[in-house]
């Protein structure tokens, strides 16, 4: 869930920092498309993290194990926090 979730909100917001960082000469610029990255990806991945703590249930029920249920929260989390470590 967590691998999946990732993936699908990188939506390449992680190579956009390294192409803004690198190739932007105005570092006012720079800063303003980098931090704009940025809060896209902490509004994507908490809608996406919201997603899955209603979806709790139905993923729970998929993978037949109701102790997924008690850990789901981690699974809503950590993609915001993955990616957020991949594009600092």
């Amino acid at each position: 869930v967590v691998s999946t979730v990732m993936a699908l909100t990188a939506l390449g917001m992680i190579d956009g920092v390294n192409f803004y960082y690198c190739s932007e000469q105005d570092p006012e610029k720079r800063e303003s498309y980098i931090a704009t990255l940025f809060a896209m990806q902490c509004i994507v991945s908490a809608v996406a993290g919201v997603a899955v703590m209603l979806l709790a249930g139905v993923l729970s029920g998929g993978f037949d194990n109701p102790d997924v249920y008690k850990l789901i929260f981690f699974a809503a989390a950590l993609p915001l926090l993955y990616n957020l470590m991949d594009m600092l």
